[in-house]
């Protein structure tokens, strides 16, 4: 079982069952233009872009124009509400892991863009404190 869905240039398979990204198709793989209409067929993708319709191979490889001009309507279904939340809860992600603040504050982007100028300046002030230290060091006379 495979749910389909789609941004304007990527198509994302996903695992309907466990919600899970099964594979993501981006531009790179894809007939040009922007993706119109999409349907998941039992032997691959039929896809409508601006630039006409194709159908895909059954492993989502290789894209062929398609023969047929019009499409059948579509008919829009809602996800089960264990997928919908499986997918809400993988794209919010779990919170803030320890890593990504300690991270954040050692580069100073805790405090925004400003944060980063400022820990740079702190690193400017401590090289030149440290040029001037160890000059006045090697200036002092040694018993």
């Amino acid at each position: 079982n495979q749910l389909v869905v789609s941004s304007s240039h990527t198509i994302y398979l996903i695992d309907s069952s466990t919600g899970e990204l099964l594979e993501k198709l981006g531009s790179e793989s894809l007939p040009e233009g922007k993706i119109k209409r999409i349907d998941l067929l039992e032997n691959g993708l039929l896809l409508e872009t601006s630039s006409g319709i194709f159908q895909s191979n059954a492993d989502f490889t290789l894209f062929s124009p398609h023969a047929q001009v019009h499409l059948p309507p579509l008919h829009f279904q809602t996800p089960p509400a264990a997928l919908l939340s499986r997918i809400l809860q993988d794209w919010r992600g779990q919170g803030i892991h320890l890593e990504r603040i300690l991270l954040d504050l050692h580069t100073g982007r805790i405090f925004g863009s400003l944060g980063s100028y400022l820990l740079d300046l702190v690193g400017i002030a401590t090289l030149i404190l440290l040029y001037s230290g160890i000059s006045l060091w090697w200036r002092i006379p040694r018993k």
